[in-house]
């Protein structure tokens, strides 16, 4: 008597081939949703630490190296010159070092929200020692004293931190 079926060792590779097939399925369906917020994260970050690493390299007294931050629209990017223009620049090389300033954060749903801890910023400027200083407009309103944070608010949130004394991370 011959009986026909599946032995336990090939039901279970079948399972094991349906269940990585169906993984990877499913990602591509599952869109972009929550993970654009940790991608302008990691942005950020990178930025940061690049102007952070230019001011500390940059012996003239006269040069002042900002992050500007915008709201509304979101944006984030680099002063457009080394004198503390509270504009941001859309037109850097490096593309990490900005967003295109119209809707690329709007557009994937995400707000942003910066905070000192005790007041509002629009810019952060680092000194030749790393440190931060935060401005609204022209005007210097905290050293991050007890550390800045910058949200990107959407699906999920994703959140930058900068310490006192200038280390940057992802928080």
């Amino acid at each position: 008597m011959m009986k026909s079926g599946f032995t336990l060792v090939e039901l279970v590779v079948t399972i094991i081939i349906i269940s990585i097939l169906g993984t990877f399925a499913f990602s591509r369906f599952a869109g972009n949703t929550g993970f654009s917020e940790v991608t302008f994260q990691e942005r950020l970050v990178s930025a940061l630490r690049n102007i952070q690493q230019r001011a500390m390299q940059d012996t003239r007294t006269a040069t002042i190296y900002q992050f500007n931050f915008s709201t509304s629209p979101p944006a984030f990017g680099p002063s457009t010159d080394l004198s503390g223009s509270t504009t941001i620049s859309f037109d850097v090389n490096e593309d990490f070092l900005s967003t295109d300033g119209f809707d690329e954060i709007s557009g994937e749903n995400v707000n942003l929200v910066l905070s000192d801890q005790s007041s509002s910023f629009t810019s952060i400027r680092f000194n030749s020692l790393g440190v931060p200083l935060t401005l609204n407009g022209a005007s210097v309103v905290g050293q991050c004293a007890n550390g800045c944070q910058i949200d990107f608010v959407g699906e999920q949130v994703a959140s930058v931190c900068i310490e006192s004394q200038g280390y940057i991370r992802k928080c």
